[in-house]
């Protein structure tokens, strides 16, 4: 999480230094319409009115854009989404595994059409 990033979120007055950092966090790690620009978006509306009964909450609610979708941060600029098989260090390697598992279905196969003629 880069510091500029942090610095353009605003701490509610309901959460500690702690439950702050936990937060951004794990928000940290979410993108777009899941990815939060504040805690408070994020807040549940029992919690809310529990923490306004509290005087825990400032009921400050972040900006939202003029057409009343609230605005998000993109994701961190050094995210990139996965676009590969996990499994597999090449593609070479994931064909190669391609061609074993059809090997072994074929050789499984007519060793039971072996077992069930002998059976017949």
């Amino acid at each position: 999480m880069t510091a500029t990033y942090a610095a353009t979120i605003r701490q509610p007055p309901c959460m500690d230094d702690d439950e702050m950092a936990a937060w951004m966090a794990a928000n940290a790690v979410l993108y777009g319409y899941s990815h939060a620009d504040s805690p408070c978006r994020d807040c549940l509306a029992v919690f809310r009115r529990e923490m306004l009964a509290k005087g825990r909450c400032d009921g400050e609610l972040q900006p939202e854009s003029p057409g009343g979708r609230p605005l998000i941060s993109p994701p961190l600029p050094d995210w990139r989404p996965f676009r590969g098989n996990p499994r597999y260090a090449t593609e070479a390697d994931r064909q190669a595994a391609r061609r074993e598992s059809s090997r072994r279905s074929h050789a499984y196969l007519a060793a039971s059409r072996r077992i069930a003629s002998c059976l017949a």
